[in-house]
């Protein structure tokens, strides 16, 4: 029915600590172990490029001469 939506950056790093938590617990069986290590190597690569969107946008803003950001005109 609907997209399939990427999550946001914040709900991506609790699902990464959620997954972090259940691997270090030991209960997680060998298969479940390398689905949920798969998981968290694929909300890591999101979340590197939600990070690496923003540090582009970040970069746009400049300071003019009162000290104010304003928004660069950038081809990025």
């Amino acid at each position: 029915m609907g997209k399939h939506r990427r999550p946001k950056f914040e709900d991506a790093i609790a699902q990464l600590e959620q997954i972090i938590e259940n691997l270090e617990s030991g209960e997680t069986g060998l298969e479940d172990s390398l689905a949920e290590y798969e998981k968290g190597m694929d909300l890591i690569k999101q979340c590197r490029t939600i990070l690496g969107t923003v540090q582009k946008k970040i970069k746009k803003l400049t300071a003019d001469t009162d000290g104010k950001l304003v928004k660069k005109d950038t081809n990025v």
